[in-house]
């Protein structure tokens, strides 16, 4: 049997280099197939994290799947794993085009600011591997580019954004993003797949790609679109032909792990300001059922939010320094309405924590070209336990400030005369020739 050292001394120079490209390349094959299989080992070997079990599950569905949701709770590193995702698909997979959508930019870029803040500081080889000329870490710019022609860029979710191409697709926060843009604008980004040479040859046929589409958000209503998208992949998920996955993880994980903290989250909920609601969407990675026993649904809200800006008091707009949130002049036969629902300290007999609240709302008219109205509650407010001088000021002053025409109080089942008497004297005090409705 010939002695391998001895053949390769008899080599010539383009041999030997030939024989060496060989070897190399049949290194490379052989890691590569062994990392797509498990990229939870190549995101410990190669980009030098030590991800906690959950972690390694989630990147390996991810990285398997073709359709995949992510419902996450609050605190429990939706953005990490995604940017751990886009950096081992990016190696791993030469020439992919991977774009991060949210309904903000700056939403989106969180997946980019992930990967250059804390990925790229704990990996020469992950920074070994990125293009830093090309690439843009703004939230203007959003784009990540590798040497081997693979990318992860940043694209606002709106109907501008045709014109983008992707293999996958990650809708970030995806519950806050319009249905009709997804199925009209983002779904077409992935019209086609990673084509590398070697699906040229027919014996490689089989190994052709699929694209992939992801979604990661927190949880919302029931009644909205993101609740049926979850059923439906939960649903295809139990098809043993299709590869969907979708999975809820809710706080008590990251609080297992380590990552949050219990009396943090127990101090929360003992604040008066706890919303059970929320607490279950955010933390707890539920879907809220509000068909049961309300008046009205998220779905018949949602419809009539059309406000772009609010008007907002000047002691509050003065804190957020932009000027579309100020109260704007009136328009050409625009009438204002102030509106409010009183509840008069000690008007249940008990503490202050006990009274109801007072809301009041600001009721903004425009006149439309049909000559009716069009009603945009523009503000609203309340307060509880306040004593009858210090809510007629309150109301006087928001009169006033909101140049409204009409105040209507609805008192009903209240001892109120008192308080509806000493406004109307302030309206009426100020000189302003405004009509009282009760």
């Amino acid at each position: 049997m010939s002695n391998p050292q001895n053949r390769r001394k008899k080599m010539t120079d383009a041999e030997l280099f030939a024989e060496n490209e060989r070897r190399l390349m049949q290194t490379v094959a052989r890691r590569a197939s062994f990392y797509r299989a498990n990229p939870h080992r190549f995101a410990k070997d190669y980009l030098n994290l030590e991800l906690r079990l959950f972690q390694q599950i989630i990147i390996f569905m991810m990285n398997i799947s073709t359709n995949f949701v992510f419902l996450a709770s609050r605190g429990i590193g939706k953005s990490f794993l995604l940017a751990v995702f886009c950096c081992i698909r990016c190696i791993l997979y030469p020439g992919s085009k991977v774009v991060v959508t949210s309904k903000t930019r700056a939403q989106a870029y969180e997946v980019i600011d992930k990967i250059e803040k804390e990925l790229m500081p704990r990996s020469a080889l992950l920074r070994s591997e990125i293009n830093l000329k090309k690439s843009s870490f703004s939230v203007a710019g959003g784009t990540l580019m590798f040497w081997n022609n693979s990318y992860v860029q940043i694209v606002t979710a709106n109907d501008n954004s045709r014109h983008f191409r992707a293999n996958v697709l990650i809708n970030d926060e995806y519950r806050m993003i319009d249905l009709d843009t997804i199925n009209t604008v983002l779904r077409n980004f992935l019209v086609g797949a990673r084509s590398p040479g070697y699906l040229n040859k027919p014996e490689y046929k089989h190994l052709a790609e699929r694209n992939i589409e992801m979604y990661a958000s927190s949880c919302w209503y029931s009644s909205h679109w993101s609740y049926s998208l979850a059923e439906s992949y939960l649903h295809n998920m139990l098809d043993e032909n299709r590869r969907y996955f979708i999975c809820g993880l809710p706080y008590q994980l990251p609080v297992k792990e380590g990552m949050q903290d219990l009396q943090s989250i127990e101090d929360k909920m003992s604040e008066p300001t706890f919303s059970a609601v929320k607490f279950q969407m955010e933390s707890e990675a539920l879907f809220y059922s509000d068909n049961d026993g309300g008046l009205y649904n998220y779905s018949d809200i949602a419809r009539t939010c059309k406000i772009d800006y609010p008007m907002l008091p000047s002691n509050i707009a003065q804190t957020i320094h932009d000027a579309r949130f100020a109260i704007r002049p009136k328009a050409r036969d625009e009438i204002r309405i102030l509106s409010a629902d009183l509840a008069l300290m000690g008007s249940t007999g008990g503490k202050s924590g006990n009274n109801d609240a007072t809301a009041i709302f600001i009721n903004q008219m425009t006149p439309t070209m049909s000559g009716r109205y069009l009603s945009n509650i523009v503000y609203t407010t309340n307060f509880e336990g306040v004593h009858t001088e210090d809510q007629a000021l309150t109301i006087r002053k928001m009169f006033e400030e909101f140049d409204c025409d009409y105040l209507v109080i609805d008192s009903k089942g209240e001892p109120t005369p008192p308080i509806r008497e000493t406004v109307w004297l302030f309206v009426i005090h100020a000189g302003r020739p405004g009509k009282l409705r009760r």
